[in-house]
């Protein structure tokens, strides 16, 4: 398949990546909940990295699953967009930790690469 058929368009890019953030947010939320989390001051950051995760890996894994089951049957589009989706969502999710995590912790060391 054509990389560039398979971006999805813009209106699909904007509102997937919403659903799929507060999907993500919401699922954190809950799991927080559950967990009887102790440290109301971070929950909103900790949802709030989850649905920058979720926001970050719609498009890309959309893109990349409809690479993968161009042409196929439904179940093989909906095992592409499944696997697309979490490992997206997780390198994503991990990649905005990290850069919350780079951004709290330079205030103690030199520049980067110093």
């Amino acid at each position: 398949m054509n990389i560039r058929r398979a971006i999805p368009g813009l209106a699909l890019s904007i509102s997937g990546s919403a659903v799929w953030a507060l999907c993500m947010a919401s699922s954190a939320f809950a799991e927080l909940i559950l967990r009887r989390w102790s440290n109301d001051a971070n929950l909103g950051v900790i949802v709030l990295v989850f649905a920058l995760g979720g926001m970050l890996a719609f498009v890309p894994a959309l893109t990349l699953a409809r690479i993968l089951a161009s042409g196929g049957p439904f179940s093989q589009r909906f095992a592409a967009a499944f696997v697309a989706l979490t490992i997206a969502t997780i390198a994503a999710t991990s990649l905005v930790f990290y850069l919350q995590f780079r951004a709290y912790y330079a205030q103690w060391h030199d520049d980067l690469f110093s």
